[in-house]
């Protein structure tokens, strides 16, 4: 809301928000007919799996997760509407119309895990350490071809990686300040996704200020954990 991450007045924090997924119009601008039937795994709460039941993340941000099934022509966008009230239809209040392109996976002909080129989008050169901050990470593959369209595009569209780990070091003495939790089920330091990409919040009041810091990333790709060669640096200040 004007920039600001809000709640929902009507969810909140306590209570549900639903979804129904559709397919889309015949140049698929929007969505169209019926809900999808979905898998149910878990999340699906009506009797005839149409409906999914979202939840609470953080300030603003609101989540849910669902299955659906690839027919023979697999559909090449579907709609996410996200509403409140009641799970029936009887009384309900639609917020949000999204879009999700779906990504087909291929068997490749060998076994050679893919490389990835990775920034932080909005890395400052210093944060306060009073400053609870959200770092943007895009990531790419490193040998990637554009294709070349007769208009252009400016933006590049990104990789999001399901499984990413941060750490961080500072960057004096190399001495390790938050280890990724990659050996662990904590799932401390793995990284989020939304429609943007993937990212993760730091509270820099856990950072003693005057140093430098590195950001590493690693990346769980081909049935393994790949540290990433980019490191991102910044410092932490008091003011």
């Amino acid at each position: 809301m004007r920039g600001q991450l809000r709640n929902i007045p009507d969810v909140g924090e306590d209570k549900h928000i639903y979804v129904n997924i559709y397919s889309g119009s015949a140049d698929n601008s929007g969505p169209t007919g019926e809900p999808l039937v979905l898998e149910d795994t878990g999340f699906v709460n009506d009797s005839n799996k149409l409906i999914i039941t979202g939840g609470f993340v953080s300030t603003g941000i609101y989540s849910c997760s669902f299955a659906l099934t690839a027919s023979s022509k697999p559909l090449g966008k579907i709609f996410d509407v996200w509403f409140t009230g009641s799970a029936n239809h009887s009384t309900t209040t639609q917020f949000f119309t999204g879009s999700i392109t779906p990504k087909f996976d291929k068997a490749p002909a060998s076994n050679v895990y893919p490389q990835y080129v990775t920034k932080i989008t909005n890395l400052k050169p210093s944060y306060n350490r009073n400053e609870q901050a959200r770092f943007r990470v895009f990531a790419r593959p490193r040998n990637y071809s554009p294709t070349i369209y007769t208009v252009a595009r400016t933006e590049v569209e990104g990789n999001i990686i399901p499984s990413a780990s941060y750490e961080i070091i500072r960057a004096i003495d190399n001495h390790t300040i938050i280890n990724n939790s990659t050996g662990s089920s904590t799932y401390h330091t793995y990284l989020s996704y939304d429609v943007s990409g993937s990212y993760f919040d730091l509270n820099m009041s856990m950072l003693e200020p005057g140093y430098m810091y590195s950001i590493k990333l690693a990346y769980n790709v081909s049935d393994g954990w790949r540290e990433q060669e980019d490191i991102f640096n910044f410092r932490v200040e008091d003011n």
